[in-house]
């Protein structure tokens, strides 16, 4: 399974979800400014079971941009190490989706959210229903851009990896067929052709309307 990389702009936002990284495969950066000598003792605490899976890095200097610029040269750094890591900027400064959008063009798997709770790995829960995981998978799918599987077969392990090896070969099978049924996915000369997936708040509220639900 491909590493998660957590950058956390803390002089911008406070994250309230830290606990949910522990057990799960992420390398975790916390950014803060020059002038932020105190660490809040919640955010130690979640931390410390990370262990070298986590780090902070205090910004140098004191300027309006002084922490982004850092956040992007880590990333940069990271993303040419790691070339098929997941990235993940958690920040409501929506500054950082410029530099998001420029590493997508170039198929780098990368996101900016508001809070760690939003990273569509620690949304999916093997409790969901079988509609919740669907849209899921899509919603996880969606976030990949131009990087979305080829293949049937990594298609197939990109689904088996979201639910960490949880679904069983009947359930796959059952998520890639509705894929191919609900013709966001098709096959052309042996390869994977994708539609523009749906929104997932549209398919909520079509799928709270269905006969099923009513």
């Amino acid at each position: 399974m491909p590493t998660n990389y957590i950058f956390i702009d803390f002089e911008n936002v406070q994250p309230k979800s830290i606990e949910k990284l522990i057990g799960q495969p992420f390398q975790v950066v916390v950014f803060v400014g020059a002038k932020q000598t105190k660490i809040p003792l919640g955010l130690a605490q979640t931390l410390q079971p990370l262990g070298v899976s986590a780090e902070y890095v205090q910004v140098s200097g004191i300027g309006p941009n002084a922490l982004d610029f850092h956040i992007a040269h880590y990333l940069g750094q990271m993303v040419e190490r790691d070339p098929k890591g997941y990235f993940h900027i958690i920040s409501k400064d929506k500054g950082f989706d410029v530099l998001v959008e420029h590493l997508r063009a170039k198929k780098v798997r990368v996101l900016r959210s508001i809070d760690i709770g939003e990273i569509p790995m620690l949304k999916i829960s093997n409790d969901l229903k079988s509609d919740e995981k669907y849209r899921a998978i899509i919603r996880n799918l969606k976030t990949r851009g131009n990087s979305k599987p080829r293949k049937d077969q990594t298609l197939r392990s990109t689904i088996v990896a979201m639910f960490q090896n949880s679904l069983s070969e009947a359930e796959v099978n059952h998520y890639v067929s509705k894929l191919k049924s609900d013709k966001f996915v098709s096959v052309i000369d042996g390869k994977l052709s994708w539609t523009r997936l749906p929104d997932i708040a549209i398919m909520s509220v079509a799928a709270s309307k269905s006969p099923a639900n009513v």
